[in-house]
């Protein structure tokens, strides 16, 4: 899944414009996170209490950013 991770990220930035993207995948779930940090993305931070189960439980998120590689950080 990483390549197509890095496919999508590749046309928001060059084609659609974009400098930064977000997401925020539970933050047990260990799959994904390899993936999207495989990708580029970096964590920015834990969302407590983010999602609410199907037994009506909350969970935390978590919130990742890739920012496009060639903008100049300020």
């Amino acid at each position: 899944m990483t390549e197509p991770s890095g496919r999508v990220a590749a046309h928001l930035f060059d084609e659609r414009g974009h400098h930064r993207l977000t997401i925020d995948p539970a933050a047990d779930n260990e799959p994904a996170i390899r993936c999207y940090t495989a990708a580029g993305f970096r964590t920015v931070g834990v969302m407590r209490r983010y999602q609410r189960g199907r037994d009506g439980s909350f969970h935390d998120g978590l919130l990742m950013e890739l920012v496009r590689p060639d903008q100049p950080s300020g």
